[in-house]
């Protein structure tokens, strides 16, 4: 209701009414707000990791699929649907770059620790661009190059 049809959380607590519904139907509603975007959101965690497990299952299986993204703006209540099929080249492509970048994410998420030092820093970045480096892609190879450049100045 609140995604549908623009109802702000707050009513659920607020409405005595829509609580009644809810309780009539078997569901006990939490009496905070913030409850309740807690459970809403940690069922869309749960949803989006079930739809990330399903899309890396098809992809290491050789399927390919297609993505629909969907967009909705309540300020003007226009809404947009668009669909895109990927060809084997750009999805060839893609999965390419998601290789590339695999090494990357894993150098910033440890650069960003909190217990991170320069000796973590320096065999992190080394780790990063010898990855790069076995990619084997031009892009790799480049990225590679210019965080080397860029290191040394």
């Amino acid at each position: 209701m609140t995604a549908k049809d623009g109802l702000p959380l707050s009513v659920f607590v607020t409405s005595e009414d829509l609580r009644e519904l809810f309780k009539a139907k078997g569901f006990l509603l939490p009496r905070s707000s913030t409850t309740i975007r807690m459970m809403v959101m940690n069922y869309g965690m749960t949803l989006r990791m079930k739809v990330v497990n399903e899309l890396s299952q098809l992809k290491e299986t050789g399927h390919r699929f297609s993505l629909t993204f969907d967009e909705w703006t309540s300020s003007s209540n226009r809404r947009a649907n668009i669909e895109y099929r990927f060809s084997q080249h750009e999805f060839d492509a893609l999965v390419n770059l998601e290789n590339i970048l695999k090494p990357v994410k894993l150098a910033v998420e440890v650069l960003c620790r909190q217990d991170a030092t320069l000796i973590t820093a320096e065999a992190t970045l080394k780790f990063m661009i010898k990855k790069l480096e076995d990619n084997n892609s031009a892009l790799a190879s480049e990225l590679a190059l210019c965080l080397r450049r860029r290191i040394l100045q």
